[in-house]
Formats: structure tokens, C-alpha cells, sequence
């Protein structure tokens, strides 16, 4: 058996990544799940359940009450494992709970929650489960993207302030380099910009994986979201200081990570914030409306 947990931060590519490699036929993901893409937020449901620590996050249901992921858990497995049946002790029903995961969905069972790489408590459990089931191959994939076209993927999608957003990547990348201390050659890092440069990089996950490339993995990862905001004159957000070093470390050259000012920058950032909230608060009472 093995288990391929695919890590990033939101907006990223993961989910085009995963489209890629779920067309070899060994590779399986979870087939119910309330989220989209086939996310589960397993481990970070898992710290919640087993009240670890949770980090903030914007833009997310998390951090999420014990109850709530107790709930979710139970659903997960209920409805992808047909004779799952809870045991008392928490811990070892999350533990038993993804080592079933692992079986149902051999021979390569795949995971991709951006919202693991935020919470270091769903690392360590991670981990603690690595080390306990051996008779697992545990291989990671750490997907990077630079962080402006990151931020404003989140910009365009959910109105996400950069200047608030941009901690939120640069935690998510310490806890990637730390991990990547702790496990070592059992985690690839790869970026999203060579993915879609050419079949050289989807080559290199496969082959870290343990499958054979075949031409259609990886053929829709294309170029057109990369540095997409360069075509936007009304974005003008500069990344701190810490985040363009971050990204220095991660591969990136500086002058991919300079954005040129912007006089309507502070504008168009209140409309749109503006735009999303009363949207949101729209949608709210539509949804309301309906269940009454």
C-alpha cells in the first residue's frame, strides 16, 4: 500500500495536480466527502477531534469545534467504507479510521487538503502515523507556486486582502521546510511553474511516486494562470519582506516577485472587499430563505 499526501497552500494547483495523476488507474481518492476536489481535511478535523491546536484561518470553516469534527470524521468514513463501525478511544479511531482509507483505496490512496500544511498539530499526527504503519509507503509531494500569483488567485476568487493572506502562505511554507527537515527523502517538493512548463517535473512526481508517466498525466497543466497578474494594472500589492525571501529559498527569482505600483490599488482593494461582503451576506439570506 501507499499513501501520497499532496501539501500546499490554497490556491495553488493542487487540484489541477491531482486531476493529473488521479488518470493512472493505481491512483484512487476518497469517493464521498461534503468538499470539493476530494478533500477530507482528515488530520485537521483529526487535531480538532483530539483538541491539539489549531491555527486561524481566513476564508475557512477552521479552526473547527470538537463535536463538528467528531461529526465530519464519522461521515467520511460511514460513507467510504461500507463496515466502518467507530471505536471508543478517539485517537485510535482517526488512526484505524486512515489506515482503512489506506486499504479500500489501494494500491496508491491519495489526499490533497491545503488546509494540513497550516496546522502543525496535523503534521505531527501525520507523522506519528507514518512512523506507526510501516507497511504503508508514505510518500509527499510539497506543491509551490509564487506567491503573488497565489495571492491573487485568492484576490480574484474570494476577494482575499494580499496583505492579510500573504502570512497565511508564508506559515504554510516554514511548516512545508520543517517538515521536509523531519522526513526527508520521503518528500518532493515541486513547483507549480515547471509543472506546466513542460512534462519534465510531472515525470519527476511520478517517478517519486512509483508509476509510470504516461503522456495524458499532465497534459491539461498548461501556463495561462502564471503571472496573470501582471496583466492587471488595478493590482498593486507588494509581498513583505519575509515572504519574497521565503520564495527566494523556495526557487523563485526576486524580479518574478516585484509588482509595479499601483495609484488604484488601495480603491479597488475597499470595492471589491466591499463587493464580496455584501455578496456573501446576499447568498447568507438566499440560503436561509430557502430552508425555511
Amino acid at each position: 500500500m501507499k499513501c501520497v499526501l499532496l501539501f500546499s497552500d490554497k490556491s495553488s494547483g493542487s487540484s489541477a495536480l491531482q486531476r493529473a495523476l488521479v488518470k493512472h488507474p493505481d491512483i484512487r481518492t476518497v469517493e464521498k466527502t461534503r468538499h470539493f476536489y476530494s478533500e477530507t481535511l482528515y488530520w485537521n478535523k483529526a487535531a480538532a477531534l483530539l483538541e491539539m491546536e489549531q491555527a486561524e484561518m481566513r476564508y475557512s470553516e477552521l479552526p473547527m469545534s470538537r463535536e463538528k469534527a467528531r461529526n465530519d470524521l464519522y461521515a467520511i468514513l460511514r460513507e467510504n467504507l461500507p463496515d466502518w463501525k467507530p471505536v471508543k478511544d478517539d485517537k485510535a479511531t482517526v488512526f484505524e479510521g486512515w489506515r482503512f482509507l489506506c486499504e479500500h483505496y489501494a494500491p496508491i490512496f491519495f489526499e490533497k487538503s491545503p488546509h494540513h500544511l497550516h496546522y502543525t498539530s496535523a503534521l505531527e499526527l501525520i507523522r506519528q502515523f507514518d512512523n506507526e504503519n510501516s507497511d504503508i509507503d508514505f510518500r509527499y509531494i510539497g506543491l509551490v507556486r509564487n506567491p503573488i500569483d497565489t495571492l491573487y488567485s485568492m484576490w480574484q476568487r474570494w476577494s482575499a486582502i494580499p496583505e492579510k493572506s500573504q502570512f497565511e502562505w508564508l506559515r504554510a511554507h516554514r511548516n512545508l521546510l520543517d517538515f521536509q527537515q523531519e522526513v526527508g527523502e520521503q518528500l518532493l517538493i515541486t513547483r507549480y511553474e515547471d509543472l506546466t512548463a513542460g512534462p519534465k517535473a510531472i515525470q519527476r512526481v511520478c517517478e517519486f511516486i512509483g508509476i509510470d508517466w504516461q503522456k495524458e498525466i499532465g497534459s491539461a497543466l498548461h501556463r495561462k494562470s502564471v503571472q496573470k497578474w501582471r496583466n492587471d494594472n488595478l493590482f498593486g500589492f507588494q509581498p513583505s519582506k519575509d515572504v519574497v525571501e521565503m520564495a527566494i529559498q523556495l526557487g523563485y527569482d526576486e524580479k518574478d516577485l516585484t509588482v509595479p505600483n499601483s495609484l488604484m490599488w488601495p480603491i479597488q482593494r475597499s470595492v471589491n472587499q466591499a463587493n464580496f461582503y455584501f455578496s456573501s451576506r446576499f447568498n447568507t439570506l438566499k440560503k436561509a430563505l430557502r430552508g425555511r
